[in-house]
């Protein structure tokens, strides 16, 4: 197989990180889950923040997509999609 310098290679295999994992049972567990991370703007901030699990609840991955003013803010779903794909 050649190696075209214009197509990136990739593996499938999955590889080991130091992400915590941990079971997420209810939106209040979510909520400190993120807030560990995040905790100085959490409240102040309209935040918008995504929590990846795998099929039993476990967390795989998490990501701040965007932060506004005190009354909103504005999500690109294809940010959302990024992330989500790159897990």
């Amino acid at each position: 197989m050649t190696n075209t310098p214009n197509i990136p290679l990739f593996s499938l295999k999955k590889e080991h990180s130091e992400f915590p994992k941990q079971r997420i049972r209810s939106s209040l567990e979510a909520y400190e889950f993120i807030k560990q991370f995040y905790s100085d703007d959490i409240e102040i901030y309209e935040s918008f923040f995504i929590l990846l699990l795998n099929q039993g609840n476990y967390t795989i991955g998490f990501a701040k997509i965007s932060q506004g003013g005190i009354a909103g803010t504005v999500v690109d779903t294809r940010m959302v999609a990024k992330i989500a794909l790159r897990v």
